[in-house]
């Protein structure tokens, strides 16, 4: 069976995710002394520590590297990246969803419009990472 044309779009979106979480975890490491001294309002609080940015930048490059192998595994069909996106999206869905009970404190429309729209999209990967039609792509692929 051939592999899903979803399945190909997911794998370039991880791909470019992967992309752009390298380029800025790059900035995070290697410009953190530099972005630690950039301050924001007076209100803001005090800007993070070189240290702080850095232990962000090394997550973004972990959260890149996940994309990286699951958009690899999406191309050449391995059930592992299929399962390993689903646990991924199911987390962030739940975060999405928490983030909206969060609204109540400040309700904004924008706010929640966005956070709305990214549940959605969440949800939408994860069933159609279930439906049938996908993961038989997985099943009948040759190891």
């Amino acid at each position: 069976m051939q592999r899903p044309a979803g399945l190909t779009v997911l794998a370039v979106c991880y791909l470019s995710a992967a992309g752009i979480l390298g380029l800025t975890s790059i900035v995070l490491i290697f410009g953190g002394s530099f972005l630690s001294g950039v301050s924001g309002p007076a209100d803001s609080g005090p800007p993070p520590s070189a240290h702080g940015l850095a232990l962000m930048g090394l997550l973004c490059l972990l959260l890149a590297l996940l994309n990286v192998i699951c958009g690899i595994g999406f191309l050449k069909l391995r059930n592992w990246s299929r399962t390993v996106a689903i646990v991924f999206h199911l987390a962030w869905a739940i975060f999405w969803a928490l983030s909206i009970l969060g609204l109540r404190l400040h309700p904004s429309f924008p706010s929640l419009t966005f956070r709305i729209v990214l549940l959605a999209i969440q949800a939408w990967v994860v069933v159609y990472l279930l439906a049938p039609k996908v993961e038989q792509a997985f099943t009948t692929k040759s190891a």
